[in-house]
């Protein structure tokens, strides 16, 4: 027998593995991340699926690579502002990844080719220049509505369930950081080859220009493989981004709406400064997301909680004096397609923010089971896809695409 003392640790792999089997003990739906956690885990004999399935996302990335590429320099689809349609050259790509990944029936495949057709057209059929309001506001919003299918394809039959959903948005923010990782090093190698190609005397601008593009659009598809496959490096990578910018976050709002609030300028903020809070509340949304949806609901972080409390709060109040700015302003000079864009999603990012900090005072105030909050989140990631279909072909429609 061994002593205690001399009975081996387990590793950090060994005790998530353990905690995600109980977890898909208690709620079937996380069985997924569970089995491609353990995947990750396999000898090296065992690895010939996971390399095939890496090896066919890396087909599909260059195809659209090489595919964007073609639409932008031989102008096939003329007529069409290219970066309207450049959504539809790359999402697609990385749905037929998880069809065949995740081995989806025929009428996933039937229904989603019938679905990305439909967009193809109506974006190909809209009588709009690239220069209108319209257009600007598709091109914004039809590449959000195109992830729906990512989100479908990367649950499979457990979409319509919650937790299938925060798996989900836990991906894509993987997804995002490693693409973002990746694109760093692409920028130092086209650097590299520019300035190698320069020192030698040699004028590769059309072959720089289709490295540039491919290298761009290949790794969408190829790290959205990765981040599925429960890597724990871009796990952890992503878990010390929300533990510094959380923090961050809080402060930096916390301040301004201390300085709005004295200089009474809280609700007449001028319109770049709408634009700007715009973003830093989409960041904040993204950034409470991922925490929610990648936490243990059963971990004892208080404190963090009640950072994450306190950073959705003080959000929430400063979405109120946006959408209050907002109001005025159109009573002021009118509606117009922009302004019913930057309400509508003010308004969509306020329920959300306003929901999950009414959660969090129940799970602060009288210790309410944090899958409360988790619950509604996952329900609430497609409110944001069919905000972004809506804004993208109802609302411009509605303007008689201004």
């Amino acid at each position: 027998m061994t002593s205690p003392a001399e009975e081996p640790q387990l590793s950090a792999d060994e005790l998530r593995l353990i905690q995600l089997v109980r977890t898909a003990s208690a709620a079937p739906s996380a069985r997924s991340e569970a089995l491609a956690f353990l995947e990750s885990l396999l000898p090296q004999g065992d690895t010939g699926w996971k390399a095939s399935k890496l090896a066919v996302a890396v087909v599909l990335g260059l195809v659209s690579g090489v595919l964007v590429r073609l639409v932008s320099a031989l102008g096939w689809i003329e007529g069409v502002p290219y970066e309207r349609i450049v959504g539809l050259l790359i999402v697609p790509f990385v749905v037929v990844y998880f069809l065949i990944r995740n081995q989806l029936s025929r009428q996933w495949w039937l229904g989603l080719a019938a679905a990305y057709a439909l967009c193809a057209a109506v974006v190909a059929l809209l009588p709009v220049s690239w220069t209108s309001a319209s257009s600007i506001v598709m091109t914004l919003h039809l590449p959000v509505a195109l992830l729906t299918g990512v989100a479908l394809t990367y649950t499979g039959a457990e979409w319509r369930l919650p937790e299938a959903r925060l798996r989900a948005i836990k991906f894509a923010g993987e997804w995002f950081v490693l693409y973002v990782l990746v694109m760093l090093g692409v920028g130092v190698l086209l650097g590299l080859f520019s300035l190698l190609s320069s020192t030698i005397g040699l004028s590769l601008d059309e072959l720089f220009t289709w490295l540039a593009v491919v290298l761009a659009v290949a790794p969408v598809a190829v790290t959205a493989a990765i981040a599925s496959s429960a890597s724990s490096f871009v796990s952890g990578a992503c878990q010390i981004l929300v533990k510094l910018f959380v923090p961050l976050f809080t402060l930096m709002l916390s301040v301004f709406l201390i300085l709005g609030l004295a200089s009474g300028a809280l609700f007449r903020f001028q319109r770049d400064l709408l634009l700007i809070l715009d973003v830093v509340l989409i960041v904040v949304t993204a950034l409470v997301g991922y925490h929610i949806a990648s936490r243990d609901a059963a971990a004892n972080s208080a404190k963090f909680e009640l950072l994450t409390f306190a950073l959705v709060s003080v959000a929430a109040v400063i979405d109120v004096g946006v959408l209050t700015s907002m109001l005025i302003r159109v009573s002021d000079i009118g509606l117009s397609l922009n302004r019913s864009v930057a309400i509508g999603l003010n308004l969509v990012l306020l329920i959300n923010l306003s929901a999950i900090a009414l959660r969090y005072w129940r799970f602060v105030r009288v210790g309410a089971d944090y899958s409360f909050i988790q619950r509604w989140q996952g329900s609430y990631l497609y409110v944001f896809f069919a905000w972004a279909g809506f804004a993208a072909f109802v609302l411009p429609a509605l303007f008689r695409f201004a």
